[in-house]
């Protein structure tokens, strides 16, 4: 029985919240902070960056805030007519992560290392240097930094339903981003 290829490797996604995913595909973000470690499964795979759909007080107040920040640096949209929501916008990669809190009982890492913010756990292959600059980035916020490299927005972003924590991209929409970045 002849065989075909083998089938790639499911898309995974994380949906974030605006204006942080605008920040990931146009402001330089490469850190996505959360309360949980990424799993070692996705080391280096492609992970689709899914723009949530609220744009509530909250999201209003982390626009403005944004905008104070990178006042004079670039222009960041105040308004929800400036974002995209309900879509995947980019994809990237997970190199690594540094997390605040070494227990081992919050998943796998790699090695636990002195830092000045005290010991943390590290996944990946980071240097001193790297988790220091990971705690001192200007988007830190921890206590779990995913640490983001070959961020690739999308040219067209493609609707779908997000989800919370991982999840799976459908196939039609998969196909839709694969299409836009080269992926398959």
């Amino acid at each position: 029985m002849r065989r075909g290829p083998p089938e790639p490797p499911p898309l995974i996604a994380l949906t974030v919240r605006q204006p942080w995913a605008w920040a990931i595909t146009h402001a330089g973000r490469r850190i996505e902070n959360r309360d949980w470690r990424p799993p070692s499964e996705l080391a280096w795979q492609p992970l689709a960056i899914h723009a949530g759909r609220a744009w509530t007080r909250n999201e209003k107040l982390d626009a403005a805030a944004l905008s104070s920040a990178l006042h004079g640096h670039m222009e960041v949209p105040l308004g929800a007519e400036g974002y995209v929501f309900g879509s995947i916008v980019a994809l990237a990669h997970v190199v690594g992560f540094v997390d605040l809190d070494p227990r081992t009982d919050r998943g796998v890492y790699s090695f636990i290392s002195d830092s000045s913010h005290g010991p943390v756990a590290v996944g990946g292959r980071l240097t001193r240097r790297d988790i220091e600059a990971a705690l001192s980035d200007r988007w830190w916020r921890g206590p779990c930094g995913w640490l983001l490299d070959d961020i690739r927005p999308l040219p067209h972003p493609v609707a779908s339903r997000g989800h919370e924590k991982l999840w799976v991209v459908p196939a039609p929409e998969a196909l839709a981003v694969a299409a836009q970045v080269g992926l398959g």
